[in-house]
């Protein structure tokens, strides 16, 4: 009997045993780690690529020691609170002073930027140290100014000592840019990118009327863990071993440049660097490796390459414009940005190219959208349309056929017949990821097709309309009866890639992926794709973009006439000649020059190339609505103001698509904030 109940006894402690084991199993599988946070763009916010530098350094520190992290963003008060209470376990805070150190341990830090005060390009202030490391002379200096600061921020060593009599305290970084362009303050107490974002896409009508007065000491982010909770010391440490390892292994500055926070870093091998801020788009890293047959005749250039996403790049580029920082030779922009540049004397003329470049070979319509007031200012690397792409197999097997010019009406019909989820085919792709360059560009086309635009003759916004509910609503229902899961994080390249490995049906987007989809190295479907024009509700009129990605060169740049050359090659005949001979031609940077058209080669290997020239030729960025308008472009509206409006017109639309908000929300909404920046730029009263 005694046996038997010891057998119980021991068996009952191996179940408990066992229990306790797979319990601690299953909480180690579930080591978490929850911050708060306040939103500090570039650095940190919803809206950025993996919600920014900072929380990939976080998210990836913590990974190397075997956590999960997750951030929630707060106002700038309560993130602080929530961790102070112990509603998360540490408070992820760009400078330390926004995190007490009575209450809070502090993590080893890790860069943020650099503190930076802005002034007024037409004041007269002058920074008057000869010697930049004299901080005596600086604190003299700088307390017969009003300056500004933000409760949020530190005070960077320079200032600790300063004349505190004329210091502002103003509610936000944006308040006190408002104040030094109304001249309340004399200089403003900013982190340098924050600064040049802010400006490029909350008050473009600022840019190139603010500069940097005094570059001050860098600033660092740290995570505050609570004293009073029992998991800091551990949750400190594993944090920082983890930093460690991604200092000590490069991914850090692998993120900072991911995120166009740094320069890569790179040998110099000539005499003079070009520094160059391009796409990370395979045509452009095609430039970047051939470029080294550039240097073969041209050995006293080295790069400094810039590859960033197309967003990151825009933001980073005019973030620079914007506070004068001047850190580029060679600027990759677009359609959009050239004009406006070129009217507010940011880049420079491109006068007397070489005879060999062969201007008149570039198309007409390509020319005029890098042109102002007949001077060419960018030269086009590559230039597309838009067009229909469909799977011939899937279409045929429904029964139907694909239209040479479709309706919206047609592409709805078809999607819905082919649309197989189950198989893990959709009916359609589209881009859904918000940005005027984003889900805007194929929006703005529905549009006009509808008969709509974004202004009228005076500059008031047309969005709550007739037309624009007519777009978005056919948009809307296009992605989420027949579109892939999670439309709104679908962005061209997720497309591309879903398309190559068949599954998208119909995809309406750029002409310049033709050939990654015909070309079967790249594509599963290869063999099954047509092409016909974008589709239109009434009008062909505006129904499709048109683009270019060109090379222009900053009137900062001191090397101006060194990256003329490197541009001149890099858009010539003989670099597509080039890229023809080392990758063949059907991936040659396409819709620039009518040669291209013309070669038999290439008209071979491409039998979209008629389309495409076709499409190209007849877009005419005058005349792309019905009614008239004061503006100039197809899928952009050609003023500085049109990059917020349109991202913010993008993220509504992208609100919709994750069913946040309706249709109609999203047309006022974005009806009032147009409204509210062109009052505020003076386009209307």
């Amino acid at each position: 009997m005694k046996i038997f109940f010891s057998l119980i006894f021991i068996i009952f402690n191996a179940i408990i045993l066992r229990e306790r084991v797979v319990a601690a199993e299953i909480d180690l599988n579930k080591k978490e780690v929850i911050l708060s946070a306040a939103e500090q763009p570039p650095y940190l916010g919803k809206d950025l690529p993996n919600i920014g530098y900072a929380a990939q350094v976080v998210t990836e520190a913590y990974s190397r020691v075997g956590y999960k992290v997750k951030i929630n963003f707060f106002p700038l008060a309560r993130a602080n609170q929530m961790a102070m209470q112990g509603e998360s376990d540490g408070y992820l805070a760009i400078y330390s002073g926004n995190v007490s150190e009575a209450d809070f341990l502090l993590s080893n830090s890790f860069p943020a930027g650099r503190f930076v005060l802005m002034k007024k390009a037409a004041s007269k202030l002058v920074d008057t140290r000869t010697n930049k490391t004299d901080k005596s002379g600086f604190l003299k200096n700088i307390s017969k100014y009003r300056v500004g600061f933000t409760n949020k921020a530190a005070i960077p060593p320079e200032l600790v000592y300063a004349d505190q009599s004329k210091k502002v305290i103003v509610n936000s970084d944006l308040e006190g840019l408002d104040m030094l362009m109304t001249n309340q303050l004399d200089l403003m107490l900013l982190d340098k990118l924050t600064a040049g974002d802010l400006i490029a896409e909350q008050r473009p009508q600022y840019i190139n009327q603010l500069e940097i007065f005094a570059s001050l000491s860098t600033n660092n982010f740290y995570i505050g863990f609570p004293k009073s909770s029992s998991k800091t010391g551990q949750l400190k440490e594993e944090f920082n071993h983890g930093l460690q390892i991604l200092k000590k292994d490069g991914t850090i500055y692998k993120i900072m440049y991911n995120h166009g926070l740094s320069a890569a870093i790179l040998p110099a091998r000539g005499n003079t660097t070009l520094t160059i801020g391009t796409l990370n788009i395979a045509s452009m890293l095609t430039l970047q490796k051939l470029s080294v047959e550039y240097q073969k005749k041209h050995p006293d250039i080295s790069f400094d390459w810039r590859v960033l996403d197309e967003k990151t790049l825009r933001l980073r580029l005019l973030s620079d414009l914007a506070i004068s920082d001047g850190q580029y030779d060679i600027l990759t922009i677009g359609a959009y940005e050239t004009p406006i540049w070129a009217k507010n004397n940011w880049i420079l003329p491109l006068k007397n190219l070489s005879p060999q470049y062969g201007i008149e070979d570039v198309i007409k319509p390509v020319r005029h959208l890098l042109s102002l007031d007949n001077n060419l200012y960018a030269l086009p690397f590559y230039a597309e349309s838009s067009m229909t792409y469909y799977r011939k197999d899937l279409v045929a097997n429904a029964g139907l056929s694909m239209p040479e010019a479709p309706t919206y009406n047609d592409i709805k019909r078809i999607a819905a017949a082919i649309h197989a989820p189950e198989k893990q085919i959709y009916g359609i792709c589209l881009r859904g990821d918000p940005g005027w360059g984003a889900n805007m560009a194929l929006l703005t086309t529905m549009v006009n097709s509808a008969g709509g635009r974004w202004f009228d003759e005076r500059w008031n916004p047309t969005i709550d309309t007739s037309e624009w509910r007519l777009a978005l609503q056919t948009y809307i229902e296009l992605l989420t009866l027949y579109g892939p899961p999670k439309p709104e994080e679908q962005d061209y390249a997720k497309n591309l890639t879903l398309f190559q490995g068949g599954h998208c049906g119909i995809w309406i987007d750029a002409t310049v992926f033709a050939s990654a989809l015909l070309d079967p190295r790249q594509s599963k479907v290869a063999d099954k794709i047509g092409f016909v024009r974008a589709p239109v509700f009434h009008l062909a009129t505006g129904s499709k973009w048109l683009w270019t990605w060109a090379l222009a060169i900053p009137k900062s740049s001191k090397t101006s006439a060194e990256a003329m050359k490197f541009i001149e090659w890099a858009t010539s005949r003989e670099y597509i000649q080039l890229v023809a001979k080392k990758y063949g031609w059907i991936n040659i940077p396409p819709g620039t020059r009518s040669s291209t058209y013309e070669e038999m080669h290439y008209r071979t290997v491409a039998p979209f190339a008629d389309a495409v020239f076709r499409a190209i030729s007849e877009d005419d960025i005058n005349n792309a609505t019905l009614t008239p308008r004061p503006y100039i472009g197809i899928q952009f509206v050609e003023i500085p103001e049109f990059a917020s409006i349109g991202n913010n017109m993008g993220r509504l639309t992208s609100s919709v698509l994750a069913k946040k908000i309706s249709v109609d929300m999203a047309l006022k909404l974005g009806q009032r904030d147009a409204a509210v920046q062109m009052r505020e730029s003076k386009y209307i009263h």
